[in-house]
């Protein structure tokens, strides 16, 4: 049994989740729905790494003019809480 899961792992395992849809699906388009949602994951992830508490990033992110920024980030959040979830059940 492991630490649980950082806001920083967890981003970048969720990249790695797009970076292979992204492989699988051949996409070449500069504006491919899954290249979108890799530039918002980098974004969030900059931030998390800058300190930023993810949860806060999330909850914000949902509201706005940016479609795909609202998108990602609402899958995200139920994505986080699950592995939080999954890291207490362990503890």
């Amino acid at each position: 049994m492991g630490p649980p899961m950082s806001a920083e792992a967890f981003c970048r395992a969720m990249m790695v989740e797009l970076e292979d849809q992204w492989t699988r699906a051949r996409g070449h388009q500069e504006r491919h729905p899954l290249r979108e949602k890799m530039r918002q994951l980098a974004w969030i992830t900059e931030r998390v790494a800058a300190g930023e508490d993810l949860d806060s990033i999330l909850a914000r992110g949902q509201v706005g003019d940016d479609a795909m920024r609202c998108l990602v980030c609402e899958e995200l959040e139920v994505r986080w809480e699950q592995a939080k979830a999954a890291a207490t059940a362990r503890e």
